[in-house]
């Protein structure tokens, strides 16, 4: 008796721990993700070693590394950097503020300055599926350059990717 007492109780509070299902439903949940063209853009710097007699001339590169996150058409451009002279890009001393001629090409044979007039002198091309791509700055020096100061020379290039 005592035992069908206890399995009684027990069931009862078995019943009262868990509530009576009379029915069910169902819906639906809307789920989404909307993923946003993105690219980076980073550059490498271009260092230039030049001697100070007149006419002395040099060149450099410099790398720049694009990377989307999916294959799209882009468009990389450059400024003038911080001392422009009309067209012509110039870096700075600081301590003596001598200035020094150079520009930045898009072709190892520095026929073509890179810009930043999209359409007329910038970079474009079309990444390809893994999203990244490097291209490949040329520098140089104004060969006609008169004598120079020694100095630490440097100047800030803003580089731009459209996408």
């Amino acid at each position: 008796m005592i035992r069908f007492a206890t399995l009684s109780c027990v069931a009862m509070l078995a019943g009262l721990a868990s509530p009576a299902l009379a029915g069910q439903a169902s819906g639906t949940m809307s789920v989404s993700a909307v993923v946003i063209d993105n690219c980076s853009v980073s550059a490498s710097p271009m260092a230039f070693q030049l001697g100070n007699a007149p006419g002395s001339s040099a060149t450099a590169q410099s790398s720049v590394a694009l990377e989307c996150n999916s294959p799209m058409a882009y468009e990389v451009a450059l400024d003038a950097g911080r001392n422009p002279d009309g067209a012509h890009r110039r870096m700075a001393d600081p301590g003596t503020g001598a200035l020094l001629t150079y520009e930045i090409y898009s072709d190892p044979s520095h026929s073509s300055r890179w810009g930043d007039r999209y359409g007329v002198d910038t970079v474009a091309g079309t990444l390809e599926t893994d999203g990244r791509a490097i291209l490949v700055a040329y520098g140089a020096i104004d060969p006609a350059a008169t004598r120079l100061t020694p100095g630490t020379y440097t100047d800030t290039v803003v580089v731009t990717v459209a996408f």
